[in-house]
């Protein structure tokens, strides 16, 4: 009894339901298909990315709903927890909401991004009651934006099109992207395989933290693979979310994909 009334006391569900319908009712009408004129201003390297994830001929990206299954881990020395997830991105207004399922010995957990405007938070809470986690502030801000470019780049390129990011090519299979958002500019650096499909996306400007209150500036970097095609879209099948820390690689998060609906 305990266990269900924490779930439906403190469950970050309802605030989630209404955070995305408010921003689905602010989405601007869809636009014309994305067409190959459309990406001639892009570096070649990342023309040839949208090619292959089939972009050219679909309608321009205003927000996605994504669902995930996988494990994580909170912190250097936290256990594994399987989890699974859904999320909405949106372009124009920018905003993010990301919420977590999972179970840590056993009992119920869940963790809740949000990031609309220029505020970012992040929540963990046990038992939907007790709150384990509760991070904001400048280094969350510049961290969600991180986070933020990542999920277009993996999860819809098409949207690459229309945001606001200035691009250098670094080696013939990588670019840097410099993505800014309200008060933040953040970059990253996407490397591709020989066929085009990108599998790593990399940036020195997010924080580690692991209890919401101290952070680390670590390099952040998220290997992808197993592409293939979901609906009418090839997508990267499976990440990893990793640190460089100080002693070395540490990954946190294992995702596997396993639905995308573009809006």
């Amino acid at each position: 009894l305990l266990l269900w009334l924490g779930s439906r006391l403190g469950s970050f569900e309802p605030l989630y339901r209404q955070q995305t319908e408010a921003c689905r009712e602010t989405l601007p009408p869809p636009g014309a298909l994305l067409t190959a004129a459309d990406l001639q201003a892009l570096p070649p390297l990342l023309q040839v990315y949208l090619e292959r994830c089939g972009a050219i001929g679909k309608p321009r990206v205003r927000g996605f709903r994504a669902r995930f299954r996988g494990r994580f881990r909170n912190g250097l020395r936290g256990p594994w927890m399987p989890f699974t997830s859904e999320q909405y991105n949106f372009v124009e207004p920018s905003a993010r909401l990301f919420l977590m399922r999972a179970a840590l010995f056993g009992l119920p957990l869940q963790g809740y991004h949000d990031f609309i405007g220029n505020a970012a938070r992040f929540r963990i809470r046990l038992l939907s009651v007790l709150q384990v986690v509760d991070g904001q502030g400048p280094t969350f801000n510049q961290s969600e934006t991180v986070t933020l470019f990542n999920d277009f780049c993996v999860l819809a390129p098409a949207a690459l099109v229309d945001l606001p990011i200035q691009w250098t090519m670094v080696t013939p299979h990588s670019l840097r992207g410099v993505f800014s958002r309200g008060e933040q500019t953040v970059s990253a650096l996407l490397t591709f395989d020989e066929a085009g499909d990108l599998v790593n996306f990399s940036s020195p400007d997010r924080y580690f933290s692991s209890d919401g209150k101290t952070t680390e500036r670590w390099p952040w970097f998220t290997p992808m693979g197993q592409h293939r095609d979901f609906g009418n879209i090839r997508l990267p099948g499976y990440g990893e979310a990793t640190w460089e820390t100080p002693d070395g690689d540490f990954v946190y998060g294992e995702f596997h994909l396993q639905e995308i609906e573009y809006l």
